[in-house]
């Protein structure tokens, strides 16, 4: 398994921190509000650039208040399918971030 760490700073977004494991790279990335759930999500490509299969890649979301350094937010981490060697799959993430909750963030 491959474990990423995505970083969003509360007051801040959508700056987005990545930092992948060795064997990944995101690409595409767009914070959107979900019609269907209400909350704000994160989506895009997720690519393994490791020359052998992988399991999944654990995908996980923190929003960190800017000043103090400290998670504010944790949403549920996001587990992928099986990735085969150099191959992009797409991933959507819900923040569990409403709109009403959407003056957390600074667009």
């Amino acid at each position: 398994m491959l474990q990423t760490v995505l970083l969003a700073q509360a007051q801040t977004m959508p700056t987005i921190q990545i930092i992948p494991a060795h064997g990944v790279a995101f690409r595409n990335m767009k914070l959107y509000l979900n019609s269907t759930d209400g909350n704000y999500h994160l989506k895009g490509f997720v690519k393994n650039t490791l020359q052998v299969s992988v399991d999944d890649i654990d995908i996980m979301l923190h929003f960190d208040e800017k000043v103090t350094n400290t998670t504010v937010h944790e949403p549920p981490h996001i587990l992928t399918r099986s990735v085969s060697p150099n191959e992009t799959i797409r991933f959507d993430a819900d923040t569990r971030y409403t709109k009403a909750q959407e003056i957390n963030f600074n667009f």
